[in-house]
């Protein structure tokens, strides 16, 4: 198994991941049981953070959605339905 890292900063999040070291120790049919308990303590680390967000209107970092994530860009190789459009019309044009 490979190491685990020593702390992520956040002693809620390292807590689960210092539980992941107990798998050597765990017979393999009980790993699904180890995952799904990180799991729910992640999610619910993650619940806790966006309820610590700032209000709606505070100030924010250019782009930066409330709770500090930045949001999701489309890539090149994503396509929204104007650009698709935008791109038949031109190939249909040669």
């Amino acid at each position: 198994m490979s190491e685990l890292p020593e702390e992520t900063g956040d002693e809620r999040v390292d807590a689960i991941v210092a539980g992941l070291g107990r798998l050597g120790e765990l017979p393999v049919s009980q790993h699904v049981a180890v995952f799904d308990q990180a799991f729910s303590g992640l999610e619910a680390t993650l619940a806790a953070v966006d309820e610590q967000a700032p209000p709606t209107g505070a100030q924010r970092a250019p782009g930066q959605a409330a709770g500090g994530r930045v949001p999701h860009q489309q890539g090149p190789h994503q396509q929204g339905p104007h650009q698709q459009a935008s791109h038949d019309r031109s190939v249909g044009e040669r």
